[in-house]
Formats: C-alpha cells, sequence, structure tokens
C-alpha cells in the first residue's frame, strides 16, 4: 500500500490527505470482550487499538477536586494511559504524561453527553 501512495505522489503529484486516508483505514470495534468488568470494548483503526474498560462505582467513589474556585465532585472519571514507545517517544512508564492527560480530557469531554445524570453510581473508564 505505502509503495502505491509513494508512487502516487512521485509520479502523478497526488498527495494523500489525512481525510483519505481515514477513510481508507477500516476500523474494528468488539464489545464485551472482558467478562468480569461492568463494560469493555476494543477499537482498531489501522495498526492503533485502544481497549476501553468501564467499572461503576458507589457515589461515594466521585472524585472530588480542590481548585481555587472552590470544591467540586466529579463522578465519571477517564483514565487514559499508554506506553510512550506507542507515541513513538521514549520516557519513563508509570506517571501519565501531558499527551495521555490531554486525550483523557478529549476522551471525556466526547463522552459526557451520553452518560446518564443519574446520581446512583460513579463511573470509571
Amino acid at each position: 500500500m505505502f509503495k502505491a501512495i509513494r508512487a502516487d505522489v512521485v509520479n502523478k503529484q497526488k498527495e494523500l490527505t489525512e481525510e483519505k486516508w481515514m477513510k481508507s483505514e477500516k476500523s474494528v470495534h468488539r464489545f464485551q470482550i472482558l467478562p468480569r468488568t461492568h463494560g469493555s470494548a476494543l477499537f482498531q483503526r489501522g495498526i492503533t487499538q485502544a481497549l476501553s474498560i468501564v467499572t461503576l462505582g458507589s457515589p461515594r467513589m466521585e472524585q472530588l477536586i480542590e481548585s481555587a474556585e472552590g470544591e467540586e465532585s466529579k463522578r465519571y472519571i477517564h483514565h487514559y494511559s499508554g506506553l510512550p514507545y506507542s507515541f513513538g517517544q521514549t520516557g519513563r512508564v508509570g506517571t501519565p504524561s501531558r499527551r495521555e492527560i490531554g486525550h483523557g480530557a478529549l476522551a471525556e469531554k466526547a463522552l459526557i453527553p451520553v452518560i446518564p445524570n443519574s446520581g446512583k453510581f460513579s463511573l470509571h473508564n
């Protein structure tokens, strides 16, 4: 595939944009792959894979956030982690990097609208 793309770029002056690339990649989704969790899914597009695991907790497990504006609680918590080499970087394994924190915040922002507004549980992803 890459040889064909390179030939198009060199010979025909055609450029592969991200939009065209995303249309050419098939995505695969598998749900409930881990039997002992409340929910799990595997998403794959090309060589990139993401395993998402959801657990439910009691309302007492909400995250308490203290800031200059005061205290607030958060009932949906999205943990995003990946090894540095999976992003083409070097570094220590263990603490989340700025990239992981940013990606987790984006994923959380995208999922908030579909999470039920019931106060009966907290959700950890």
